[in-house]
């Protein structure tokens, strides 16, 4: 099972150099495609393991069903003492690795699924706010973050909001929107996911820093367009940044 799970993180390694290559050669630097691009190796990362049973499975041989009586019994004497020892001794291993590795995969996944539990509980004590400027858009105000997150479709401001000005409002408003719009943080959901099947690949943890970041940045681009101001947004991060982050919830926070 590890070695196949291995076989599809080095399938799965040689399809983002593929699409790393293209992007260089291609000179894309937009965050928004580079994000997309990322995305759907990210998605392939992730059912690689399938397609790869698939793709066996659609040009396996079709199995023998029956063997001849004259067939030669040599497989089914016993082996040699030395040999089964041996052989026990690495199915012995493989069996502890596998131990070793579904522990791991137990500890990420129960922080995932935690994770997630606290962003149900965040959404459900948050207080939607009715506001002409929302614009029909789910946004809800809750005391325990310090700065704006996406939670699913839902957007979560702090309880100092109504300080904001006009500005700030609409900037925060927009790089949120954007973040529903692409769908970020299911993304951001099956990345996590997917480093907690393949911890042991370091695409996996890179794939989940470089999708937050081009989120991100993808995002204030948006947001940019919105407010058109470049230096004052730049600011509005930066004060955003120094503010406490919030931990412990699945969620993708402004300016993290």
């Amino acid at each position: 099972m590890f070695l196949f799970l291995l076989e599809s993180a080095a399938r799965s390694l040689a399809l983002a150099i593929v699409v790393w290559t293209g992007l260089f050669l291609f000179r894309i630097r937009s965050p928004r495609d580079q994000f997309f691009a990322w995305a759907v190796v990210l998605l392939s990362a992730a059912c690689m393991p399938l397609l790869i049973v698939a793709v066996q499975w659609l040009m396996a041989p079709p199995s023998l069903a029956w063997i001849p009586a004259s067939s030669p019994s040599f497989f089914l004497r016993p082996l040699p003492s030395a040999i089964s020892n041996t052989t026990a001794l690495s199915i012995d291993f493989v069996g502890l690795v596998s131990v070793f590795y579904a522990v791991i995969v137990g500890i990420f996944l129960v922080r995932l699924a935690s994770g997630l539990q606290r962003s149900r509980r965040l959404v459900r004590k948050a207080i939607p706010l009715h506001e002409s400027w929302t614009q029909g858009r789910d946004v809800r105000v809750t005391r325990d973050l310090a700065i704006p997150a996406t939670i699913g479709s839902t957007i979560l401001l702090p309880s100092d909001h109504s300080q904001w000005n006009a500005f700030t409002r609409d900037a925060v408003l927009a790089h949120e929107s954007a973040h529903v719009r692409r769908r970020d943080f299911y993304t951001h959901l099956i990345a996590g996911f997917h480093q907690a099947v393949f911890w042991f690949s370091p695409l996996a943890w890179w794939l989940r820093r470089q999708l937050l970041e081009l989120a991100e940045n993808a995002s204030d681009d948006e947001a940019i367009v919105r407010v058109k101001d470049r230096t004052v947004y730049a600011g509005l991060l930066v004060d955003f940044a120094s503010r406490a982050a919030t931990t412990g919830f699945v969620g993708v926070e402004m300016a993290r």
